[in-house]
């Protein structure tokens, strides 16, 4: 029998954090066999506001072109997961005929970052709420149907498992981060997650171009990150600033 739902239920009482969380859910999935995996949900803070979070250990160059070219509009895996209730491989929604030429491109460069293959846990929640969890590997297809014949039901506990814990600790972790940006710096970091220059955000704010680069150099110094695209990823997911 496999014992992998109950020990991660028995150390995922020691999580404080969501990142203590995700390491111990990669640790167990890379022993299911699958090295790679991205979480994406909405949750709720203790004032009700619904926070986009995206967790994930995909590899640093394929996170930056997926955001560059804005993927999450034509993310097949996570357009086609809205309609399905059930896990599903890759390979259902990669092989369809009828793909769009940057559905194409999309595969193609998805493949050449190394995610070769995977699988979906779509997640319902209550009011309709969608999150999912992706598994990817750099196996072919063939090695994703044997985990999913042999794994599922395994998977499908730990995805589930770990999206419920999850909940409760960023629920908490967002109202403890509340108060680390001033209201000043949550609206200069707000303009930079929209793509506005330091000089354009001078402009929407009425102060100084000088102004917005020093808060913005607080804010990296506050979140101990070293570009403003690290910085909005990390105010984005320990929820600070809705994107």
């Amino acid at each position: 029998m496999d014992d992998t739902i109950i020990k991660f239920l028995d150390k995922s009482r020691y999580c404080k954090t969501i990142d203590d969380l995700t390491n111990l859910l990669e640790n167990c999935l890379e022993n299911i066999g699958f090295p790679m995996w991205a979480y994406s949900t909405d949750y709720d803070t203790l004032d009700e506001e619904n926070i986009p979070l995206v967790k994930h250990n995909y590899p640093k160059q394929w996170e930056q072109y997926y955001m560059d070219n804005n993927c999450f509009e034509i993310d097949p895996i996570v357009t086609e997961g809205k309609g399905k209730f059930l896990p599903f491989s890759w390979d259902e929604v990669m092989t369809k005929d009828s793909k769009l030429e940057s559905e194409k491109e999309y595969e193609s460069q998805s493949h050449s970052h190394g995610l070769k293959s995977g699988m979906a846990i779509p997640i319902i929640g209550g009011g309709g709420k969608f999150s999912m969890l992706s598994l990817a590997t750099s196996d072919h297809n063939n090695e994703v149907q044997k985990l999913m014949n042999f794994k599922s039901d395994v998977i499908m506990a730990l995805a589930f498992a770990f999206h419920s814990i999850a909940k409760d600790l960023l629920t908490v972790q967002g109202d403890k981060y509340e108060d680390i940006l001033t209201k000043r710096e949550k609206e200069i970091v707000t303009w930079t997650s929209h793509g506005k220059s330091s000089w354009e955000i001078s402009k929407i704010l009425n102060i100084s171009e000088r102004t917005v680069i020093f808060h913005l150099d607080n804010v990296k110094k506050k979140l101990n990150v070293n570009n403003k695209y690290h910085m909005v990823m990390k105010a984005v997911t320990m929820g600070l600033v809705k994107p």
